[in-house]
């Protein structure tokens, strides 16, 4: 009586028990069982063996999923760290690995022994220790933050995403690095340049030999303006110089258009109504 109580508490043989348990704890989810009929112990194991294959899918569902995000962030052009809920570095993808790299020694002399080789599992606190605000408010996780740092030479521009895991729960942060330190370049290049203009000073330049692309062809652009606002504004003062002389028959030349053309068509005829008046007056005045 009591083998028999024993055998339907177990549900199975305890060989076949063991077996099945061998094989769960080896992490072998395939055998497969007669779920109808199990009982006891045997019903246990039947279940967990089944919680334990729904649960594997999902993981793999997941690993797979993150690896596609993985490979899709390491081939985006901007530098991307991912941050926990700690907000420490867990993730950098290889345009984050290059910005690091390339400008170590711009890091380093902002961030106390800065070594780009041993970021992952750091706090990013660091990094951003010349605001601290910003990261302050990273840590609450409500917001998307934009601020703009200055590492030595390098102009970065950092701005922190918060991350939810799929039941809404703040989990971390994306952090995006945007290098702006040739645009930052410009734009003070190009703010000298308008200081002067309006000034007077015409004859400044950006420098071309260090830009390409976008920025290339807005100093092309620019230095292209001033070389044809200083052309007008020349030959205008050298006319003037000339009526200033005496000599009214010195014209504007040049294929202008717009509102260069206009000009040129206003001070051609101003030119040629004061030769007039001079011709007018000549012989009165030589007469006196």
């Amino acid at each position: 009586w009591q083998g028999r109580s024993l055998l339907v508490f177990l549900g199975h043989d305890p060989l076949t028990l063991k077996d099945i348990a061998d094989s769960i704890a080896q992490g072998d989810l395939s055998a497969r069982t007669d779920e109808n009929d199990a009982k006891g112990i045997f019903l246990s194991l039947t279940q967990m063996r089944m919680h334990l294959e729904e649960q594997l899918e999902e993981i793999n569902s997941q690993v797979f999923e993150n690896s596609r995000i993985r490979a899709s962030l390491d081939n985006v052009s901007n530098a991307v760290l991912m941050l926990d809920a700690d907000e420490k570095i867990i993730y950098q993808n290889l345009a984050a690995e290059a910005l690091f790299r390339g400008n170590e020694k711009d890091f380093a002399l902002t961030v106390s022994g800065f070594n780009a080789a041993n970021l992952n599992n750091s706090s990013i606190q660091p990094l951003l220790g010349q605001n601290m605000s910003f990261y302050n408010e990273i840590a609450t996780k409500v917001r998307v933050l934009t601020s703009d740092f200055v590492f030595g030479a390098s102009h970065i521009r950092i701005i922190s995403t918060p991350v939810q895991d799929n039941h809404g729960h703040m989990i971390g942060s994306a952090i995006e690095m945007l290098n702006r330190t040739e645009e930052v370049s410009i734009e003070n290049e190009i703010a000298t340049i308008v200081n002067a203009a309006q000034q007077g000073e015409l004859a400044q330049r950006i420098d071309e030999t260090d830009k390409s692309g976008f920025f290339l062809e807005l100093a092309t652009g620019l230095n292209s303006l001033l070389y044809q606002v200083e052309d007008v504004f020349g030959a205008i003062a050298n006319i003037l110089s000339e009526m200033s002389n005496g000599n009214f028959k010195k014209q504007l030349e040049g294929n202008y258009q717009g509102a260069y053309q206009k000009i040129q068509r206003d001070m051609n005829d101003t030119v040629i109504t004061l030769q007039q008046v001079v011709d007018q007056l000549r012989p009165s005045f030589l007469e006196i």
